[in-house]
Order: structure tokens, then sequence, then C-alpha cells
């Protein structure tokens, strides 16, 4: 017997408003129960076949792990997220396949924004990018989340 999915993950924030605005408007997820006022809120992807990440309000618990988060292209959203006055850490690739960086939520939890790579390959450097990028459609992050499920398997690797 296996288990089928992860359904959930669960994380404690010490302000339910400040955090769904966080994963809401900056990262273009969607509110499936709860909101800024609840002390319970479940997120998704606009994908809505990801795992759904909870927030739930109370003490804290840092350095438990990080939540990792796949995105189309990992130097356009690292590029965004610098345009809306975060410091991200650089984008870089990695030995297994992926193209990442990292940041801090609200409250502290690390998280990893990713992209599948081809092993060897060297993915365009942000300084190729136009110097402001096109106002987002649908939700703060478009075009930069896929607006297909994405699965490790078929997910088209850069090259």
């Amino acid at each position: 017997m296996n288990v089928g999915r992860i359904s959930a993950i669960t994380i404690k924030v010490s302000d339910m408003a400040k955090s769904v605005h966080f994963y809401t408007k900056l990262l273009g997820m969607k509110i499936l129960y709860g909101g800024e006022n609840a002390h319970f809120s479940s997120l998704q992807t606009p994908a809505a076949r990801d795992t759904v990440l909870n927030l739930e309000h109370g003490p804290v618990a840092r350095d438990w792990g990080r939540i990792i988060f796949y995105v189309e292209d990992v130097d356009r959203f690292w590029a965004y997220l610098k345009e809306k006055e975060f410091n991200p850490e650089r984008p870089r690739d990695a030995a297994w396949g992926e193209r990442y960086f990292h940041m801090y939520d609200p409250d502290g939890h690390e998280l990893s924004f990713a992209q599948p790579i081809c092993l060897g390959c060297r993915a365009p450097s942000v300084r190729n990018l136009p110097p402001s990028l096109k106002q987002p459609r649908g939700h703060p992050a478009w075009p930069l989340f896929s607006s297909k499920p994405v699965r490790l398997r078929g997910f088209a690797a850069r090259c």
C-alpha cells in the first residue's frame, strides 16, 4: 500500500492578512478557503492540481525546511520579484537539473522557485531581459506561472 500524493502542507503564520496578501497578490495563488481575516486559509496555484498550501495563524516555526514552487521561467520570475522590491538571491543552475533561487516569505519561511533545465545547459542571463516586464494578465505573476498543470515528467526543460 502506498500514499497517492501529498494533499496539503500547513505552515504557521504570525499575520494572516500579510501572508495571504504575499501568497495571493505577489505569487498569484488563489484562495480556496479563509482569507485575510481568517484563522486558517487554504491556497492553491492557478493550475489547481497542485498540493494545497494551508496557512494557520499561530507561533511560527522557522528552519523546518522549504516550500518549492515550479515556475515557467525562473529568471523572469526573479526579475518580477526584484521589480516588487524583494531581494532574492540570484538564480543558479543545480547539478540535479533545475535552475532555482531562494527567498523568504513574511514569516521567514524559506521558499524556492525553480524550473527544470537540461543538464549541462546554461540558462539565459537576466541581463538580456527587458528593463521592465509587461503588465501581468490574469493574476500578478502572469505569464510567469504556467497556466497548464505541471508534472515533472511532462514539464518542458529549457535548453
